[in-house]
């Protein structure tokens, strides 16, 4: 199953100037364990928990981290082909994974026609 959920004290929560955002099309029980309401919270201090989803090559916008075309802190939104149903915010990303914020849920139309497979820019 794509994905998993992991601790994390390094990650800093970055806000995005841009408006590029990530659209996943996939299968809702994939996504099941990512929702704010059933993460499990951490106690200790300093750590907070995020999810992640891996992905064989990184969407390319991506490959440039730290300059205004880099996409931490916009949308990660998963859809079931017809309606978005959980969006978190990217907090960071590397050469396999994006990590981000657990979902909250949501349902509202897909803003652009989802891909089979894999992702598209929104």
């Amino acid at each position: 199953m794509p994905g998993h959920i992991r601790t994390s004290a390094s990650l800093k929560d970055v806000i995005g100037d841009g408006k590029t955002h990530i659209l996943i099309r996939t299968r809702k029980e994939n996504i099941e364990h990512k929702y704010k309401d059933t993460v499990g919270k951490t106690t200790e201090k300093g750590k907070i928990t995020v999810c992640f989803w891996t992905m064989k090559r990184p969407p390319k916008m991506t490959m440039y981290l730290g300059s205004v075309r880099g996409i931490e802190g916009n949308k990660i939104m998963f859809t079931d082909g017809i309606n978005v149903v959980g969006e978190g915010k990217i907090l960071e990303i590397n050469s396999g994974e994006i990590i981000f914020t657990p979902l909250k849920r949501v349902c509202y139309p897909q803003p652009k026609k989802a891909p089979t497979r894999g992702f598209t820019y929104v």
